[in-house]
């Protein structure tokens, strides 16, 4: 029986025994019954969306950094590349491991993300911060430069996906002045 109809190929039998069987619910997919959704409580309690599994609140990031603007600058060091993942936060990656994920990888807040405007393949300069418990990434507590300009000059970079093409109008010369065996000397490196 299917939908409340008989086949014509099925015996007589099982379509009085279809008949007297209960129908099912339909629910939204059509196999029978809806699942129930069972509530959990405690830890077990699913995240809402947005919201990473590392979260770090801005005043614990602050209580961890130095004063002094200059003293700020001086604890600096160079961390690695930053690779956004799809939730908005991102992980910068060392060049010791070869810029693959790995359990030293420094994390990044959506919200620095968003503020400094950071992209997938960055360089970041800036001071670590301790990590809440152990096995838990250290945040990024403050950053210092991007690409080795200052922080906030990220902000202002354009998106080169909204440019458009431009085709050159100027010749790049790849001479540099001197001649070897009586013909220009070109320079080893061509820019691409």
């Amino acid at each position: 029986m299917l939908g409340g109809r008989s086949e014509a190929r099925g015996s007589p039998t099982e379509a009085t025994e279809a008949k007297q069987r209960p129908q099912r619910r339909q629910g939204n997919s059509g196999q029978g019954r809806p699942r129930r959704r069972r509530r959990r409580r405690g830890r077990r309690r699913r995240k809402p969306r947005g919201q990473s599994q590392h979260h770090y609140s801005e005043e614990e990031l602050k209580a961890q950094l130095p004063d002094d603007p200059e003293q700020l600058e001086a604890e600096s060091r160079p961390l690695g590349i930053l690779e956004v993942l799809g939730s908005g936060s991102g992980f910068v990656r060392r060049r010791e491991s070869g810029y693959t994920p790995g359990n030293d990888d420094i994390y990044v807040g959506s919200r620095i993300i968003q503020r400094f405007g950071l992209r997938t393949g960055d360089e970041l300069v800036g001071i670590v911060g301790r990590s809440a418990r152990p096995g838990k990434s250290p945040p990024l507590a403050h950053l210092a430069r991007v690409n080795d300009h200052p922080a906030e000059e990220a902000t202002r970079r354009p998106d080169f996906q909204q440019l458009s093409a431009v085709h050159p109008d100027d010749q790049l010369v790849l001479e540099c002045g001197r001649e070897f065996l009586g013909q220009p000397e070109y320079t080893n490196r061509v820019l691409i």
